[in-house]
């Protein structure tokens, strides 16, 4: 059987030690769980389905409560000439200096877990020339400018000033019982294959409160393996979007599952579900709670008062798969989102690409010996709208809504991929383990808001691009991660003017503590 080095198992050391209950979630950007999915390439592994983002050990039998120590971690980022950065959940790394400190306390008793994780963020802030770009009436003048009447709740900059940020973090309340779990979570959600982007749920944006109910491990139903996850919370808009304190609320419920067919255990299928709506003002009702039960079809909404069929839900749904090969240490993944609903099934078979998203990708381990020591991997996201949008509603990009102008954001940050609304992506990236630790280096190209290119006559050659070429190292020294960064960036045609380009440069340092023995 192939193996990863023993980094791999100190890694695990982060959350899930020897003899410990089932570890608390951890955050959805741990180098752990990056691991733990190339591990799985290696060989079958009795790990739980990491498209739910979730580290898992099994229960050492001890009815005592156990406490520990979660790990420091420092952060500092600095950007040379604007905001580049994403899936570091509450973090916005803007231009200058951006610092994080967070650290807390884990807690299990039988069924019940909790975590305490805060963290406290300092913005330098600096200045830069925002978007000469007109932005929607009535917003902030740091709003983002959608070049159409929507809008989105994700400002070019928090203000005009330095500021401080405190966040609750990952932290949780959750009860298992049998293969049911429960709670009450702040924590960031990841749902789906994607490694650099997910179109639904990722760590892009701040994490929220919300209850959540699902399977606490698969669940053996005869033709496979299922699990799900229910989600119910408020999202908050962010300070520098509009002065109308009345709308500053809204409901999000949203349903993820997957499923390993019998017989293709390496093969998972997935599907998501979302709304986001006004926070209702006279509390919430049943209706609320089963939002993600209504029908898919707009013809099923259609009433001689509303012969359109629309509703004042942001509604959003993908389909995903993972499909592994552990002979070849390889793996293929892929989501599809819609962003509105079809009008019928007819309506789905010929326009499938209307008002929708999608992403895929794959990595390839390489092995020396019985370790594998290189990863290739790939993988593009598209999320421009199809040409359909010129003939029919909705106009606006992917994460933009008509009705809910602050967009799929949670405090000004969008909830899916990082790149945006009408945006797409290209990675490709090399990585190299070591006992050490681990070295990358990857490509980007990014093309930002293409809807809004799109919404006024423009040159052919005026597109808004930004290759990006990156660098990153994970050491490990005693209780200490280290980790460096650098990305260096080039956009071309900014604010889509003929050679207005800029280049930025992206510089990360962070440092993690561990308490105790790894």
């Amino acid at each position: 059987m192939r193996s990863l080095v023993p980094v791999v198992f100190s890694l695990c050391a982060l959350t899930v030690a020897p003899g410990d209950a089932r570890a608390q979630s951890t955050p959805a950007s741990e180098h752990l769980l990056d691991y733990a999915r190339l591990r799985q390439l290696a060989a079958t592994d009795p790990w739980e389905s990491t498209l739910a983002r979730r580290a898992v050990a099994h229960d050492s039998g001890s009815r005592l409560p156990q406490l520990r120590l979660l790990p420091v971690d420092l952060r500092t980022s600095f950007n040379s000439a604007r905001p580049w950065g994403t899936n570091d959940g509450a973090i916005w790394q803007g231009r200058g200096a951006t610092l994080a400190v967070s650290g807390g306390i884990s807690a299990r008793w039988g069924r019940f877990s909790a975590a305490l994780r805060p963290m406290a963020i300092y913005n330098e802030n600096r200045a830069f020339e925002l978007s000469p770009i007109a932005v929607p009436t009535g917003l902030s003048p740091f709003a983002y400018p959608t070049g159409l009447s929507s809008a989105i709740d994700m400002p070019q900059r928090f203000g005009e000033g330095s500021f401080r940020t405190f966040d609750l973090g990952p932290s949780f309340l959750r009860a298992e019982f049998g293969a049911v779990a429960l709670g009450l979570s702040n924590e960031n959600r990841w749902w789906g294959p994607g490694r650099r982007n997910a179109i639904v749920m990722t760590n892009n944006a701040p994490g929220f409160k919300h209850a959540f109910l699902g399977t606490s491990r698969p669940v053996d139903v005869k033709i496979g393996s299922f699990e799900s996850e229910w989600l119910w919370g408020r999202l908050r808009e962010s300070e520098y979007f509009d002065a109308d304190g009345a709308n500053d609320r809204r409901f999000f419920t949203g349903l993820k599952a997957t499923f390993s067919p019998k017989g293709l255990p390496d093969l998972e299928l997935g599907a998501t579900r979302t709304f986001i709506t006004a926070w209702p003002s006279d509390g919430i009702s049943a209706a609320d709670l089963f939002m993600v039960f209504l029908p898919l079809e707009k013809a099923d909404l259609m009433t001689p008062d509303n012969p359109s069929g629309d509703d004042a839900a942001d509604q959003m749904a993908s389909l995903f798969f993972r499909w592994k090969f552990p002979a070849s240490a390889f793996e293929l993944y892929g989501e599809w989102g819609r962003g509105d609903h079809s009008l019928n099934v007819r309506d789905l078979f010929v326009e499938p690409e209307h008002a929708s998203a999608w992403m895929f990708g794959m990595q390839k381990g390489f092995a020396r010996g019985e370790e594998l020591i290189w990863r290739f991997s790939t993988e593009v996201t598209i999320l421009g709208a199809a040409r359909t949008a010129t003939l029919r509603p909705p106009p606006s990009a992917f994460y933009v809504h008509h009705i809910v102008r602050q967009g799929y954001t949670s405090r000004g940050q969008v909830m899916g991929a990082g790149i945006g609304p009408g945006s797409s992506q290209l990675f490709a990236g090399l990585d190299r383990f070591a006992p050490w630790g681990k070295a990358s280096v990857g490509f980007l190209r990014t093309v930002y808001d293409n809807n809004r290119f799109y919404a006024t006559p423009r040159s052919w050659d005026t597109h808004e691009v930004e290759p990006s070429f990156l660098a990153e190292a994970l050491v490990f020294h005693g209780p200490w991660d280290l980790t460096a960064g650098l990305v260096r960036s080039r956009l071309l045609n900014q604010f889509y003017i003929q050679f207005n380009d800029e280049t930025n440069v992206n510089v990360t340092l962070g440092a993690r503590y561990h308490f105790g023995a790894r």
